[in-house]
This record gives structure tokens, C-alpha cells and sequence, in this order.
């Protein structure tokens, strides 16, 4: 669905107007979709959109950290933008049930975030966790968000690992960019506190990180930022992967 993400973000930002350069003016852009009113209450949804044939009004959960509300504001223009009778994907989303809605306006708040165009000036910069920084700061997004849409559009093959010191012991708590029948099979290793626990920190280190993934027991390249309490690795998982699950070699890019 990336190509038709991509697809809507370029009809808006040339439609409308709109700077497309990051970091996106998102307040201008909802103004420029005509959204009313941008309001933050407490609800259990991050983000609900709620419009008619003549206004419209944007919900956010109150207390959203600054970039995780960005991205759900993102989120609701991306719903607002697909119904309009002259998007390029009007005809597409009546054709999706609500989940595939759900992931394909994930993907046009990525695109409206950090454009194709932009990211693709990127390529020559290293596979590193210093380009996901900055990604993140220059389109004020969280590096999670910054690392699918590397994969995405210049088709990284890493995955963002995040550890955290929980009882003494560093527990692996979040993945991001790991193939969805994957989600829940890579864990933490015994040897994985050690090498954790030795690293410096504040410094990128590339070493060989110990995980489980599903039955296997293996070390995989990787790059890690380790603080007092948390760890970010930026690992090399795919070519792993696809050689315990062939199936998950050729995952869709498109």
C-alpha cells in the first residue's frame, strides 16, 4: 500500500498547497483540509475524526507525547483525505474493510510526515542509528516511525529493538520494522544482559547481539545505544528470518 500512500500525500501537499518539506505544519494542513477545530480530550482512541458535509472536528487523546500526537493528527487527515471525491484512493478505500483502512491511513501519515521525495534524498546516508536520529528530529517523529519508513521507502532491512533494565535483568519491551508473523517470536537471549549490561554508555556500538527468535538461539548484527535504564539496537534480522521461514524472504515493499 506505500505506493498509494505516497500517492495521497503528493495529491494533498500539490492540491492544497502545502509546504512539503518536514517538519510538516500539520495545523496548517488540517486548516488547509478545512478540519474546524483540533480538540485534546480524555477517551480511550488516540484519534477520532468526526466531520459531515460541513464541518469537521478532530479528537486526540489528552497527553500524547508531542510526536506520538503528531502522527495520530496525521492519522485522521489521512481518513478525511481518502473520502474526498477527488482523491486518487477514493474508489480504493471503499473497496478495504476497516483494519485495511486502519493500516493505510498509518502509511499516508507517514507519507505526510516524511514525504517520499525527502526521504529518498536520504539514501546515501549509512543504515545507522545516527540517520534514524536524524530523521526523527528533522520531521519531529518518533524513531519507530522513522525507522518503517525507511524500510519502506529506501528499503532498509533493520529492525529497531528497544531493551529495558527491568529487575536487574535488560528484557527486550518493543520491535518495530519486524515482519508481522514475527511480532511476537524474538525475545530476549540469557546472554543478552551480559552483553548489554558491558556496553558503554551513551555511544553507538556495533556488535553481535544474542536473541531468541522463535526456537533459535543466535546473535545478530547490530548497533546499540545503551543509557542507564534503556537500549536501542538497530539489528540486522531480515536475512535471519528468511533463512528460519523462506516464506518471509520476498516481503511486499510496494
Amino acid at each position: 500500500m506505500t505506493r498509494r500512500a505516497d500517492a495521497l500525500a503528493s495529491w494533498l501537499f500539490e492540491r492544497l498547497d502545502v509546504n512539503s518539506t518536514p517538519p510538516i505544519d500539520l495545523a496548517h494542513l488540517a486548516r488547509s483540509m478545512g478540519v474546524d477545530r483540533i480538540t485534546e480530550q480524555d477517551m480511550a482512541v488516540e484519534g477520532r475524526l468526526e466531520q459531515d458535509g460541513k464541518s469537521a472536528e478532530i479528537f486526540l487523546r489528552r497527553g500524547q507525547n508531542v510526536r506520538r500526537r503528531r502522527f495520530t493528527l496525521a492519522h485522521e487527515l489521512a481518513h478525511r483525505a481518502i473520502v474526498h471525491n477527488k482523491s486518487p484512493l477514493v474508489a480504493y478505500r471503499r473497496a478495504v474493510d476497516h483494519d485495511g483502512e486502519e493500516r493505510l491511513c498509518d502509511e499516508i501519515a507517514a507519507a505526510i510526515l516524511m514525504p517520499e521525495w525527502w526521504m529518498a534524498g536520504l539514501r546515501p546516508r549509512p543504515n545507522n542509528l545516527s540517520t534514524l536520529r536524524f530523521i526523527s528530529a528533522k520531521a519531529d517523529v518518533s524513531l519507530s516511525a522513522a525507522l518503517v519508513r525507511q524500510r519502506e521507502v529506501n528499503y532498509w532491512q533493520q529492525s529497531l529493538l528497544r531493551f529495558k533494565l527491568d529487575e536487574g535483568r535488560w528484557r527486550l519491551q518493543g520491535a518495530s520494522g519486524i515482519p508481522a508473523a514475527w511480532h511476537r517470536s524474538v525475545r530476549s537471549a540469557p546472554a543478552t544482559h551480559s552483553l548489554l549490561e558491558n556496553l558503554h554508555t551513551r555511544c553507538d556500538t556495533n556488535c553481535d547481539l544474542p536473541l531468541i527468535i522463535g526456537a533459535h538461539e543466535l546473535t545478530v548484527a547490530a548497533q546499540v545505544d545503551r543509557s542507564k535504564w534503556t537500549a536501542l539496537a538497530l539489528v540486522e534480522l531480515d536475512e535471519q528470518l528468511s533463512l528460519l521461514s523462506p516464506n518471509l524472504a520476498n516481503r511486499d515493499k510496494g
